[in-house]
């Protein structure tokens, strides 16, 4: 009975995003003999089932999706972009010449999309996993590839993000990656000569210099959505600290899309396919303890050595990041099944999985 009337809840709830939403659904413009087609009967995927779709229809890919009220219901702010997006429509029947055709089921003609994104996969199916990208609005106002100012770069990390405890507690206890949270990452630094923690921008802007941990907690001010890549740039090193409930975060795209190096944590650079490696494309530490000792190592690295590392790191982004190359992947490799990410979802099969 419960699941039954959480059921017609969600179908309810995809009614009334349907009729809120639908005014907004642009005519597909383009002809192209490139599509795909999508049916799902819930969004477990959230805010990265858009950045897969946002992934072909920057290849100029057209998207048909079935219009399943049920799955409209699982929409949150990020899934609602999709009615603004072009080239994009909500069909009532299948589509049946398309260049691929995905779905949560397993049937015949369709790739199986699921979200066992930390699992290894299971039996003789090729599987395919989807990257961690940027922020959804970062491609949907076109800011993802937008050119980036050639400033002199400060031999300094940067981050900026939330540290609310509640939320970002949450990966150390739950203990299913082993890895610290940026609460601890932050608590490490703070004895630090060098760390800095402006309160706002005009202190930001004015005190920068070499050798600096900045760390902008965003309960005080943030970097604009659309400035971010650009700020990024001013540095050649990017703190990559840990998501809520996974290491995944956008924030450490944004900055490899940049040229900044990732400081990371071992644990969380083994989960890039392929890994980040140390001195390579990234600079690596191996627990928290040692973070700091790394980053004295890292802020005496030669400027030959910083010009490497940061082609490297575009090098490492042109290969495996790129709307191109991901959507590339999907056609070279006609996968049985692609893995999204879906965070706190993808997360609870970990324990589920290991029961």
């Amino acid at each position: 009975m419960k699941q039954i009337l959480k059921y017609f809840y969600r179908y309810f709830l995809g009614v009334s995003v349907w009729q809120k939403n639908k005014e907004y659904l642009s005519a597909i413009k383009l002809l192209t003999d490139k599509s795909i087609y999508i049916e799902l009967s819930e969004n477990k995927f959230e805010r990265y089932l858009y950045l897969f779709i946002k992934f072909f229809l920057l290849e100029g890919y057209i998207v048909y999706i079935k219009k399943d009220f049920r799955f409209l219901g699982d929409f949150d702010v990020y899934p609602l972009l999709m009615f603004k997006e072009k080239n994009l429509a909500f069909v009532n029947s299948p589509i049946e010449n398309t260049t691929f055709k995905f779905s949560d089921r397993k049937q015949n003609g369709f790739i199986q999309l699921n979200y066992d994104y930390f699992n290894p996969p299971k039996g003789n199916e090729v599987s395919l996993f989807i990257p961690m990208a940027m922020h959804p609005k970062i491609y949907f106002n076109s800011y993802w590839n937008e050119a980036i100012a050639q400033n002199k770069r400060w031999n300094s990390i940067f981050f900026a993000g939330n540290f609310e405890p509640s939320q970002y507690s949450q990966i150390e206890k739950n203990g299913n990656f082993n890895i610290a949270s940026r609460l601890n990452l932050l608590e490490a630094l703070s004895a630090s000569k060098n760390i800095f923690l402006p309160k706002t921008v005009e202190e930001f802007q004015s005190k920068l210099s070499d050798n600096s941990i900045v760390v902008i907690d965003t309960k005080h001010f943030g970097i604009p959505i659309n400035e971010l890549r650009n700020t990024l740039a001013r540095f050649n090193f990017f703190l990559a600290c840990p998501g809520i409930s996974m290491p995944f975060s956008h924030n450490v795209i944004e900055a490899i899309s940049c040229g900044t190096v990732p400081i990371i944590e071992k644990r969380y650079a083994e989960l890039f396919s392929p890994p980040l490696i140390h001195l390579n494309n990234a600079i690596v530490f191996e627990n928290v303890s040692a973070l700091n000792k790394t980053i004295e190592e890292a802020f005496s690295l030669s400027s030959e050595k910083m010009e490497l590392l940061q082609k490297n790191v575009l090098d490492y982004y042109d290969a495996y990041l790129t709307p191109k190359n991901v959507v590339a992947s999907v056609v070279s490799t006609k996968p049985d099944c692609i893995v999204i990410n879906a965070e706190a979802h993808s997360t609870r099969l970990m324990k589920s999985n290991s029961l």
